[in-house]
């Protein structure tokens, strides 16, 4: 199984994690796909399961104590996300939104945990998972507290590239809104602009549409 990390997950899910869990739950999900704009699932919902992101971009987001969205996720192709509530058996936290159409596979989640009683590997494999997500969120904390708004975006960015850019093209298309951004990145949405800008002068980003 190929090592490295998966291309534009926000998650730094290595490759070889996101293989292994295939390899070792094959059969066990259901493939689906959704178009742009459809909703995977919404805050409140059952938790009837979990999902890996095979192919395209989401976003997850919750609702603040004031009632605001917040932009909480962006997730890409390797990203396993939902196993916290599903195997706790919770209502969902967020709502998860298709940034571009998407394929996925839902593993329900007492298939899932008659999996993990059969082949101690499967809870390993997942524990690891879960493991990289942990880690990946201090580093989202760090870089909140520590880098400059142009760094933070350029950071995100990293994460996206590889999956959003065209053979042949330099330029990012950015799928979300400066507000998003703010919230995401723990900035301003006028300091988000002005990294926006920037970027795009700089080539790194394609012009607004």
């Amino acid at each position: 199984m190929a090592g490295g990390r998966v291309g534009m997950a926000t998650w730094a899910t290595s490759a070889a994690l996101i293989d292994g869990w295939t390899e070792l739950t094959h059969g066990l999900g259901t493939p689906r796909s959704l178009a742009a704009g459809e909703v995977l699932f919404q805050r409140d919902d059952p938790s009837h399961g979990l999902y890996l992101l095979r192919e395209g971009l989401t976003k997850a987001y919750g609702v603040s104590a004031a009632g605001q969205e917040r932009l909480v996720e962006i997730m890409g192709a390797g990203s396993l996300f939902g196993e916290g509530t599903a195997l706790e058996g919770g209502p969902r936290l967020v709502t998860v939104v298709a940034l571009s159409a998407l394929r996925v596979v839902f593993y329900r989640a007492g298939d899932v945990q008659d999996a993990l009683r059969r082949d101690p590997r499967i809870g390993l494999c997942l524990i690891q998972i879960m493991a990289a997500k942990q880690r990946s969120l201090a580093h989202r904390l760090i870089e909140a507290s520590s880098l400059p708004p142009r760094a933070r975006l350029l950071d995100l960015l990293e994460r996206l590239r590889d999956a959003r850019v065209p053979a042949g093209r330099r330029a990012l298309e950015l799928p979300l809104k400066h507000e998003d951004l703010a919230g995401y990145l723990g900035l301003s949405r006028v300091t988000v602009t002005r990294a926006v800008n920037g970027l795009r002068r700089e080539g790194l980003l394609a012009p607004a549409t």
